[in-house]
């Protein structure tokens, strides 16, 4: 089944998935996004994470690239997914709205945009994190 390109956000199939994954394996994988955020958002990853996360298995890059246009992809399971639901981000993070809309589609989830940093930072600064984190997860799981 491919999916419907008119859903928001969907991109639609990869016409020739081979071709796909050479691209994305000769682009570095993932390291392709990382330096995209760094450059959008002027961070950088602790140099361990930045290391792990480059060493990542560019064809399975690839292949993940290629699921969510295969299928309706996980943003038609939003609405079903009730478990509570906490998304952390950076104020600085440039989504186009996407954020704020997977929010709105989820039952149960809740945003918070973290002051001062972008995508990148939004993962790795458990100092900014954990005020918001700790608070929802005793919320949820007392």
């Amino acid at each position: 089944m491919h999916g419907d390109a008119t859903l928001p956000g969907h991109l639609g199939p990869v016409p020739d998935e081979a071709a796909f994954i050479t691209e994305q394996v000769a682009k570095g994988g993932v390291a392709q996004d990382v330096d995209g955020f760094q450059a959008q958002d002027g961070e950088h990853f602790p140099e361990a994470i930045d290391r792990n996360v480059r060493e990542g298995d560019a064809r399975m890059y690839a292949l993940d690239r290629i699921g969510p246009r295969s299928w309706h992809g996980p943003k038609s399971l939003y609405p079903s997914f009730r478990a509570p639901l906490l998304m952390l981000t950076g104020e600085r993070e440039q989504d186009e709205g996407q954020t704020d809309q997977s929010i709105a589609a989820l039952p149960n989830a809740r945003g918070v945009r973290i002051a001062g940093v972008g995508h990148l930072a939004s993962f790795y600064r458990s100092d900014l994190a954990l005020p918001y984190a700790r608070p929802f997860l005793e919320e949820h799981l007392g």
